[in-house]
């Protein structure tokens, strides 16, 4: 995909950005999101606000199209120039290392095959990006991705060419000039199968676009929430009398939050004797902190809303949304029953 002298390509399963005179602009990931990077101006970036591209946010047609594409079988490749060479260099990636090993970025670099099934898909992976393009891609891992870029940005240090960043961490930093709006990249279309068509829509800001979730990492992925259920406490409590097969109770469409709600009350115990509530006894229900936003996900509750501005507007507090709360908490704080 080419623009005048800016040169960007797309590589199934990691997006890649260079210019093809190696003036590289400074370029993040988000964990969830695509952040472009101004490392200097956003002047020689973006378009003037009368001019139009492929980038704009896709019509209803565009979105249905690319609907289509998403549900297709058909393999897309990126429409790459022919005898693309970056010229030896090297593509620096910058990741984070997080305390919990779960969370640490593993799939952008990898150091040799070690039979370790995405290990080995990120050696193949950057090893014919580097054979067929001419560059080397290079994973930089960091415990302070968030505060290093914007030091490296202002500096004018452009030895970092891209990043995965947390999304709670870059908002500021879009607020502080250092993200480029993606519909003003012109070689960028953002109704591609790659960019997740909800972030494009739900993460604009006054028609703006600073980060969209993509393809270029399993992360998101690996955050998906989940309930999951215990098929020996369900038989033993006899759950299976009152509900049925739990299986079928999902598919006929029965398998609400009050049913929920009843299950978690029925087949807790304090199974020590010691008539306090701990770890060592039996609750119904245990979760862990991201189920309040998970379960208000579920509700269809949006902490904002946007206007026809697309400016974002809180809503969280009206009055609908204030009884789903009382309801979600409601089952949360029953101590004899769930356990955060």
């Amino acid at each position: 995909i080419s623009v005048k002298s800016d040169v960007y390509f797309f590589y199934p399963g990691i997006h890649l950005f260079m210019r093809t005179d190696m003036f590289i602009k400074f370029l993040t990931l988000s964990t969830l999101c695509l952040l472009l990077l101004c490392g200097c101006s956003e002047t020689t970036a973006e378009k003037t606000p009368d001019s139009t591209s492929p980038s704009e946010t896709p019509t209803e047609t565009e979105a249905e199209s690319a609907a289509e594409i998403v549900n297709s079988e058909e393999r897309i490749y990126p429409d790459l120039p022919e005898n693309l060479d970056f010229e030896g260099h090297t593509f620096t990636i910058m990741n984070n290392i997080y305390p919990v090993p779960l969370w640490t970025q593993t799939d952008i670099g990898a150091e040799e095959i070690t039979g370790e099934a995405i290990n080995d898909a990120v050696y193949h992976r950057n090893l014919k990006v580097s054979e067929e393009y001419n560059c080397t891609v290079a994973s930089l891992m960091t415990a302070n991705a968030a505060g290093e870029l914007p030091i490296l940005i202002n500096a004018g240090d452009s030895s970092v060419d891209l990043a995965t960043i947390h999304l709670r961490t870059f908002a500021l930093q879009a607020q502080q000039g250092c993200y480029i709006n993606l519909k003003n990249i012109s070689s960028i279309t953002l109704s591609q199968p790659w960019y997740d068509q909800n972030s494009v829509d739900s993460l604009s800001i006054m028609n703006k676009l600073y980060g969209v979730a993509t393809d270029i990492t399993l992360m998101d992925k690996q955050a998906t929430g989940a309930i999951v259920f215990n098929k020996s406490l369900y038989t033993d409590h006899q759950l299976t009398d009152t509900y049925g097969d739990f299986y079928e109770l999902v598919k006929e469409g029965k398998w609400t939050y009050e049913v929920l709600s009843e299950m978690a009350q029925s087949m807790s115990a304090d199974l020590d004797g010691d008539g306090a509530r701990t770890e060592n006894d039996l609750y119904s229900f245990l979760y862990q902190r991201d189920t309040v936003t998970s379960l208000l996900s579920g509700f269809g509750v949006k902490i904002a809303e946007k206007n026809s501005d697309d400016i974002l507007e809180m809503t969280l507090m009206n009055e609908g949304n204030i009884d789903i709360l009382d309801h979600i908490y409601g089952l949360l704080y029953q101590e004899n029953h769930c356990m955060n």
